[in-house]
């Protein structure tokens, strides 16, 4: 149950079936905005009280998985800095990309396998809108992470029901991609921590996490290239 002053996430509880529709209905409004040629009645309230008017030039719909066209989420960009994502669209409704990260699960704590239709909207606010949007300025090169698949092996670290974290592995013998040849160890691909979160122990944390997962494994490998905090934080040093 929601308590006072909660935020709770939309996507909690969805189901596959459910997104699917969620997602048809995003799709049909993206269309009715981007062929409204006459003046927008449609608002989304920030935070900060602004309100942003909902039109053809500040909308993006992006793919939610690598692999699969088919679902793509319809997002709210600040028409006043376009590297800044507002808003998703999402049952009918604008919310917040903060709302979207919250959660009213209360096992929602420390890290947690993605496994849910909810769970792999969260991962892709964290890695495309969050890392690939709204603090890319503050990433190495400006690198902005590619949606995964809709199968990728990840886990989010949750802190007070909030999604803080995540990073995401291959198995060995996985397939690379678009590839024929498998993956002979375990690897980390991709580790982030949202700004505000850092320097809080959660970038160890997930490190220490992967190494113990394949603990009976002799050797582990990281996605290259691997960024300078990860060299001059002597993170890896620390697993």
């Amino acid at each position: 149950m929601e308590q006072a002053g909660e935020r709770c996430s939309p996507i909690d509880n969805i189901t596959s079936s459910d997104l699917r529709g969620v997602l048809e209905r995003s799709a049909q409004h993206y269309l009715h905005i981007k062929q409204n040629h006459g003046p927008s009645t449609e608002f989304f309230s920030c935070p900060d009280g602004e309100k942003i008017k909902v039109d053809g030039n500040c909308v993006l719909h992006a793919p939610l998985y690598r692999d699969d066209d088919s679902l793509k989420m319809l997002l709210l960009i600040n028409p006043k800095k376009r590297d800044s994502v507002l808003a998703v669209y999402f049952n009918n409704k604008w919310w917040g990309v903060d709302d979207i990260l919250q959660s009213c699960v209360p096992v929602q704590q420390s890290l947690k396998q993605v496994q849910t239709c909810g769970e792999r909207i969260v991962l892709f606010v964290l890695n495309c809108l969050v890392c690939g949007f709204m603090e890319s300025g503050d990433s190495e090169n400006g690198v902005r992470f590619l949606p995964h698949s809709a199968g990728e092996l990840a886990k989010i670290f949750w802190h007070r029901r909030e999604a803080v974290a995540f990073y995401t592995y291959k198995n060995k013998g996985n397939l690379c991609d678009r590839s024929s040849q498998c993956y002979m160890l375990p690897v980390l691909d991709t580790i982030y921590v949202r700004k505000e979160w850092r320097r809080h122990g959660f970038g160890i944390a997930m490190l220490k996490d992967f190494c113990q997962t394949f603990s009976q494994e002799v050797a582990l490998g990281i996605s290259s290239p691997i960024s300078p905090n990860m060299y001059h934080g002597n993170l890896c040093k620390q697993c």
